[in-house]
This record gives structure tokens, C-alpha cells and sequence, in this order.
């Protein structure tokens, strides 16, 4: 169901599909599957009531390198499917699908303003006439809500961490590489206490995108280090907004649980 929803997501955009894409389409995708359990990416577990697809942890990051080569045709729906679902009224969709734009600008391009705010209202008319969006209200069940309300949590989660890790910080400055593994160490740590979910979330380049986002936005700010090749993070003008920034990246859980892994 996923796999067959984001691959209509893609022909609405008109994107052009490979022929691989189109042959897998056709049989339910068990000729990508099949490839992917033979490159040990995914295993199937068959129980009582199936059969169950599993990703081991150590694969995730392989497998997120497969889904950054399209999740940019993915980028606006998923921002309008978490907004609704975090019951943001229709009118501030604009501001609020921008605001996660604007934070994520190391992650992704830039659109530009106005090709957002048409790219908004089209999604919209496509949920309604689908049924993801009934009346005013989102169906959370609805295979487009399912699948695009999670595409994005790595990013979500990976920022979070990065800044409480900045906010539990005690000895100013430190240097980048030491700030990244002390993130890192709590991204396991969320992880164990099921904080986050995703453990693809905890890599260092991500880390080192928020951290410049954070520098941008006066969080931080980044230097070298005396007499050495390093750059040290230092607490920004608006070190003490962080806090803001953490009840921002917190108020997307709300209750709300991606369905798809």
C-alpha cells in the first residue's frame, strides 16, 4: 500500500518512472523486495500471522541513501501531512510548512515562497478529492496520511537531540567534532528510551547541518579554534531561545506515531 501511494504521489508530479519502477509497480514490488533481502538489507520473518519485513538497525543508513534520491518529490506533502495532523488551522499551513522549510535549508533547496503556497493548495485539493481530508478534518488512516507523515522524522528527531545536547552543555567552548559525538551518545541513549525511533536520524553530517542552522539563527556560533584546525561551537546571542526551538521539534509527537518504519 505504501510503495503503490508514493509512487502516485510521484506520477501527479509527472515524474518519470523507470522502467524498473514501473515492472515492480505491476507486481506489488516482490521483485525489489527480493533484491533487497538479497543484499541482506531486509530480512522476512514469517509468524503466525505473516510474513514481517524487517530492516536491521545497522541497514537503515544504506536504505536512507535509496530514499534521498526521491524524498524531495515527498518534501511539501509531508510537511502539509504533519501540519494537519498536529491540527495547524488551514490558514497558517503557509507559515507553518515554511517555518520547517526554512529550518531544514541545510537538508534541502529552498522553493521559492510563492511556489510553495501553490504546491500547498494543490495537495490540499488532491487530499480532499482522495479522502485524506474529510470536511476540515485529516483521516489518519488514509494511506497518503500514513505514508507521508513519517518521511521526515529522521530530520525532526536528529534536530531535537542536537539541541538539547546544546542546551545540557556545561563547559563553553567545546569543539565540533567532541559537540557531534556527545550528540550522537544521546541519540543511542533516545533511542534506548524510545525518545526517537529512528536510528538513521544520528549520523554526522545531520548533526553538523543543525548545528549550522543553529549558528544561523544566533543559537551558536562556530570559529576555529586557537592554534588548530578545528571549529569550536561557542553559546550564540540567542543561546536562551533554544528551549523554544525544543518545544517546536517536541510538538510534532503530540501522540502522533508514524505507521510505517
Amino acid at each position: 500500500m505504501a510503495a503503490h501511494t508514493l509512487t502516485e504521489l510521484l506520477r501527479l508530479q509527472r515524474v518519470r518512472l523507470t522502467e524498473s519502477l514501473i515492472r515492480n509497480e505491476a507486481s506489488h514490488f516482490r521483485e525489489g523486495l527480493t533484491w533487497l533481502e538479497s543484499g541482506g538489507l531486509v530480512s522476512r520473518v514469517v509468524d503466525s500471522d505473516g510474513t514481517v519485513l524487517h530492516v536491521p538497525p545497522e541497514k537503515r543508513l544504506v536504505l536512507d541513501f535509496y530514499k534521498n534520491n526521491t524524498i524531495h518529490f515527498f518534501l511539501v506533502p509531508a510537511l502539509v501531512t504533519r501540519a494537519l495532523r498536529a491540527g495547524v488551522p488551514e490558514g497558517d499551513l503557509d507559515s507553518d510548512v515554511w517555518w520547517w522549510l526554512d529550518l531544514y535549508r541545510w537538508e534541502f533547496p529552498l522553493p521559492e515562497r510563492d511556489t510553495v503556497r501553490r504546491d500547498i493548495q494543490r495537495w490540499l485539493a488532491y487530499y480532499r478529492e482522495t479522502g485524506a481530508i474529510v470536511g476540515d478534518r485529516p483521516d489518519p488512516a488514509h494511506p497518503i496520511m500514513q505514508v507521508t507523515w513519517g518521511l521526515l522524522e529522521n530530520f525532526r528527531q536528529s534536530y531535537l537531540v542536537a539541541a538539547r545536547t546544546l542546551t545540557a552543555e556545561k563547559e563553553w567552548p567545546i569543539a565540533q567534532d567532541a559537540l557531534i559525538r556527545r550528540m550522537r551518545r544521546q541519540f543511542e541513549t533516545s533511542l534506548l528510551l524510545a525518545e526517537v525511533t529512528k536510528p538513521e536520524g544520528g549520523t554526522i553530517v545531520t548533526f553538523g547541518n543543525a548545528l549550522s542552522r543553529f549558528a544561523e539563527l544566533g543559537h551558536v556560533t562556530l570559529a576555529r579554534a586557537e592554534r588548530s584546525r578545528e571549529r569550536a561551537v561557542e553559546r550564540g546571542p540567542r543561546f536562551d531561545r533554544l528551549p523554544d526551538m525544543i518545544q517546536r521539534l517536541r510538538s510534532d509527537r503530540d501522540g502522533m506515531q508514524p505507521v510505517l518504519p
